[in-house]
């Protein structure tokens, strides 16, 4: 038990750091030498060309389920459980149907709460692939100047945006080192990022 919550404390630390590093280097531009060496030595760009690949096909394909099936049938869904919830109200017209007016309610609360999450799930891939894709650019930006090579083109990679790249690290820095699962957060009575909203901004804190 002390072992693992050693262990999980210490992942928690080396996560913190990281992020630390990074928004220290996002601030002033100037990394670290950990960072450096990193930047230098093992982040390759074709590694990064494949992780962002990788990262917009996920997003295409999660936006793509959400905006061509799981909107429009929950919506259907919504508009059919609303009639009936209206034939449920009439008992003396509609008794023979067996209609229980609660378990109705029950059901049309259930399919908008599916329909609030589809929503959740299609804004949060939109935002993730942002500032995952954000993150990378400005890394593969930064290696580059490192080395004394031509930056990319803003064609293959955008100019890099602060406060995407700052929300990014900050939000990974507080889920194990990954992007928030906003839709999980729905099931949960932690804290998540619908109240991360407080929170005071990452490079402010940094600077404190």
């Amino acid at each position: 038990m002390h072992a693992c919550v050693g262990r999980t404390a210490l992942h928690e630390s080396c996560v913190g750091r990281r992020r630390n590093r990074l928004l220290s280097l996002l601030a002033c531009g100037v990394p670290c030498s950990c960072v450096q060496s990193f930047l230098l030595r093992e982040l390759k760009e074709a590694d990064i060309g494949r992780a962002l690949k990788a990262a917009n096909a996920a997003a295409d394909a999660v936006i793509q389920i959400c905006v061509s099936q799981l909107q429009p049938a929950l919506e259907m869904l919504i508009q059919r459980l609303s009639h009936v919830q209206g034939l449920s109200r009439w008992p003396h017209h509609f008794a023979a149907l067996g209609l229980q007016p609660q378990r109705v309610a029950t059901a049309l609360d259930a399919a908008a709460a599916h329909r609030a999450a589809t929503e959740l799930l299609l804004v949060s891939a939109r935002r993730t692939r942002r500032g995952l894709c954000a993150l990378l650019g400005w890394l593969t930006r930064i290696a580059r100047r490192l080395r004394d090579e031509a930056p990319p083109t803003t064609e293959d990679t955008p100019a890099h945006d602060v406060s995407a790249i700052a929300a990014f690290l900050d939000s990974a820095s507080r889920h194990g080192g990954l992007p928030a699962d906003e839709v999980m957060d729905l099931c949960s009575d932690a804290e998540g990022p619908a109240t991360a909203s407080n929170h005071e901004d990452p490079l402010a804190q940094l600077a404190e």
